[in-house]
């Protein structure tokens, strides 16, 4: 695994930048070889419309010689069997990421409505989402 940005995530986590300590990964490994991730972060300064208790499923991979094998299903399934059981789970897909939208749709999520990246002080980094009615004025 690379280790940006899970080094960004780990300081975040031990900062208390995070709005909960719920950050964690979900691995998937078969015959000793990684074939899934998904990290589990809590709400921080760039998602404001999480709340305190909320998590966010993202960062997710799937090997490519076991995309398409209901791996990533199994794994949003499992995190939203434990972890994140009785909270509210945010999946952030953009539009085009068909196979994405296919594993929230089987997981049970719904569409909560559209979103954009809004820049603040002039750095990606402490770029925001916000949810939009319309287009993405960036």
């Amino acid at each position: 695994m690379p280790h940006f940005p899970f080094i960004v995530w780990t300081l975040f986590h031990f900062a208390a930048i995070f709005y909960n300590r719920d950050y964690s990964l979900c691995l998937i490994k078969h015959k000793g070889q990684l074939v899934h991730r998904s990290v589990i972060t809590p709400g921080y300064f760039r998602f404001p419309f999480m709340q305190p208790s909320d998590l966010q499923v993202g960062d997710t991979w799937t090997d490519p010689r076991h995309r398409g094998r209901g791996v990533a299903t199994h794994a949003l399934r499992d995190i939203l069997s434990g972890l994140a059981a009785g909270r509210r789970v945010w999946y952030i897909v953009e539009n085009a990421n068909a196979p994405s939208r296919r594993v929230v749709e089987k997981a049970g999520f719904a569409y909560a409505g559209a979103g954009c990246r809004i820049p603040r002080l002039g750095l990606s980094f402490f770029a925001a989402y916000k949810k939009v009615d319309s287009t993405c004025p960036y």
